[in-house]
């Protein structure tokens, strides 16, 4: 019995781990990409996500005394586009075009002053936001 478990564990286990993959990425169809997209804008969130990355980098540049060239490559190497394409996106995706539509007229009235934004997020769009942002500060 122990030698059909030692085979089984040497042998058969590696194959059995390696076929089973990581689900997809939940992506929206293009009509709802624009309306995510719109509601980016509307909330100003791109600006917020750039700005959250310069203080991350900036505290993480105090404590680590990093020269102004690293701080400002870390700075230009921020993507909100890679973000956007891996998470935004697929925090959006189970919404339907009405609940989007309907998120764009809320925050477009929310958000008349320009000098503040109301944002659309959600605890998981943070987290992946602090996630994300570790890459630069490595």
């Amino acid at each position: 019995m122990k030698s059909i478990l030692i085979v089984f564990f040497f042998f058969l286990a590696p194959f059995y781990s390696k076929s089973q993959s990581a689900p997809a990425t939940a992506m929206p169809n293009n009509e709802s990409k624009i309306l995510i997209d719109s509601l980016m804008k509307i909330t100003r969130y791109k600006e917020y996500f750039l700005s959250y990355c310069d203080r991350q980098i900036d505290n993480a540049a105090k404590q680590n005394n990093w020269d102004e060239d690293l701080i400002r490559r870390k700075k230009l190497s921020v993507s909100f586009s890679d973000f956007t394409e891996y998470t935004v996106y697929n925090w959006f995706s189970s919404l339907k075009k009405e609940d989007l539509t309907s998120l764009i007229t809320i925050f477009q009235k929310l958000n008349t002053n320009k000098y503040s934004a109301f944002l659309v997020t959600h605890s998981g769009i943070q987290s992946n936001l602090e996630l994300f942002v570790k890459r630069y500060l490595e």
